[in-house]
């Protein structure tokens, strides 16, 4: 099974008490029950806090993503 969920985030001023956590608990409840058999997440190096709280959550599994603009 696979899908895709939005991107979610707390403003600056919730950070720290808890709720990206449970978000991202309540994301592994539900592919759980679905069946799935694991999660990936994205972020960007320069979102410490959330890079901090996936560290403690999950394994970093060394992967890099690479783009290039086309242009218009």
């Amino acid at each position: 099974m696979t899908g895709d969920a939005a991107g979610h985030r707390t403003t600056e001023t919730l950070c720290g008490q808890g709720i990206g956590r449970q978000l991202i608990e309540a994301v592994y409840a539900q592919a759980q029950r679905a069946g799935s058999a694991r999660v990936h997440r994205q972020t960007h190096t320069t979102k410490a806090a959330g890079c901090a709280l996936y560290d403690k959550l999950a394994q970093q599994l060394g992967f890099i993503a690479y783009g290039h603009e086309l242009g218009a």
